[in-house]
């Protein structure tokens, strides 16, 4: 398994990672309006014109590639900083297939690294709280926060916060 920071051309795989684990991890969680929304192309467009196309972009993703050249998960996190903590990961989604095979933790690391390398210090991320797959944050090292309830769609739905006050080490 490979990660590396992601091209232009990853681009169209990632859009369908995003969407396709996005609708199964929160199916139940967050209103089937929501998730049908989306589309590939919209949300092709929407991380092009983020990640590649603004020259003031604080993001940054990093993908997984398997043997056969297929990406199969991908992590964004950024160092624009949210609730005094520097860096936040915006996203991180592994194929189902693939999940529990410890590539989460390569993207994680391979995220802190960067973050490390641009001097920051400690990070945050927000999930659904109902998301069957949040203790990996907790496994990370990551410790409870804060939880919110949030509006979407007509649906209150908990969201939880992680954070790591030092991820030097």
């Amino acid at each position: 398994m490979l990660v590396r920071e992601a091209i232009p051309s990853d681009v169209p795989s990632v859009a369908k990672i995003h969407i396709d684990v996005w609708k199964d991890t929160y199916e139940g969680i967050i209103p089937s309006e929501v998730l049908e929304h989306r589309t590939y192309d919209e949300l092709e467009d929407t991380w092009l014109d983020r990640l590649f196309e603004d020259p003031e972009t604080k993001e940054y993703m990093y993908v997984a590639e398997n043997e056969d050249g297929e990406l199969v998960g991908f992590i964004v996190f950024s160092t624009e900083g949210l609730d005094n903590y520097q860096g936040v990961i915006k996203s991180i989604y592994v194929y189902s297939d693939y999940q529990r095979q410890g590539i989460g933790k390569m993207l994680f690391n391979a995220a802190v690294e960067k973050l490390l390398e641009e001097n920051v210090k400690n990070l945050i991320v927000w999930t659904y709280k109902d998301n069957k797959n949040r203790r990996f944050y907790e496994k990370m090292g990551g410790k409870i926060y804060r939880e919110v309830v949030v509006d979407i769609e007509g649906r209150k739905v908990a969201k939880i916060a992680y954070v790591w006050d030092n991820i030097e080490h």
